[in-house]
């Protein structure tokens, strides 16, 4: 019983792979995922217990030359400056998969490859993958929640949670230091009218207490302090002058 639910669980992941690449032509072509050239049947090494456990199905995927993110130490293998870099094309790299509509459910620093001719990224490892609207307009898919999880959330935490993987095992590491797996250490800001609404949603302690929690060095460079404002009524960290800013939610690109 045991082997059939290892047998379905693979399976499974290998039909929303194959189906996610079916979505993903355009992103093949433009090198933003592996080039998927069709399906296989990889024969099990043991006698099965009924023909159906006989072999796994496989993909058949471009082999892309290249260093696994998570292989990579900011500050330490790589210099913060080429770290940002690669930062900047991994955001670019969410941009233009969103508008897909195809949710990879799993994006992390592990299932991301850099090129070795460029270091461009290439998200990899589609089987957890589904396809909530693929086929629907642009503007459908790229405010689809699940869609800019993916693209707009996940892929800036992967940017600032500091893991790497050391080890045969590929263990996880949480370096205490910011030198070692923080990609992107300084985030645009949000201007302070996006902040302003956000705090309407949230309250402003809430948007007040976001900033706090950065770095000296970051409040710095992007925040002037104004002790004056009571940090629930009004924003205390306002952007200072000539810096630039963002919006919550990159908008919507055109057709």
């Amino acid at each position: 019983m045991e082997s059939f639910r290892s047998w379905h669980r693979y399976d499974t992941s290998h039909t929303k792979e194959r189906e996610a690449y079916d979505h993903l032509k355009e992103a093949q072509v433009s090198g933003l995922v592996p080039r998927f050239f069709g399906t296989t049947k990889i024969d099990m090494m043991t006698t099965a217990l009924h023909p159906s456990l006989s072999h796994i199905n496989g993909l058949l995927l471009e082999y892309i030359p290249g260093r696994l993110m998570a292989k990579i130490r900011p500050g330490i293998t790589i210099t913060f400056e080429e770290a940002e870099v690669i930062s900047q094309r991994v955001l670019e790299l969410g941009r233009q998969l969103r508008r897909f509509g195809v949710r990879h459910s799993d994006v992390h620093v592990g299932n991301i490859i850099l090129r070795a001719k460029d270091d461009s990224p290439v998200l990899i490892d589609w089987g957890r993958a589904s396809l909530p609207v693929a086929r629907a307009t642009l503007s459908e898919r790229w405010n689809n929640c699940s869609v800019q999880t993916d693209f707009h959330r996940d892929i800036r935490y992967l940017l600032r949670d500091g893991v790497y993987y050391e080890g045969p095992n590929d263990d996880e590491v949480y370096p205490p230091i910011t030198a070692g797996g923080i990609w992107h250490r300084f985030r645009t800001p949000l201007s302070d009218q996006e902040r302003i609404q956000f705090a309407q949603e949230l309250g402003y302690h809430w948007a007040n207490s976001e900033i706090d929690c950065l770095s000296a060095e970051e409040k710095a460079l992007f925040y002037d302090e104004d002790t004056s404002v009571d940090i629930n009524c009004g924003l205390r960290w306002k952007v200072k002058k000539g810096v630039k800013t963002r919006e919550l939610d990159d908008p919507c690109p055109a057709e």
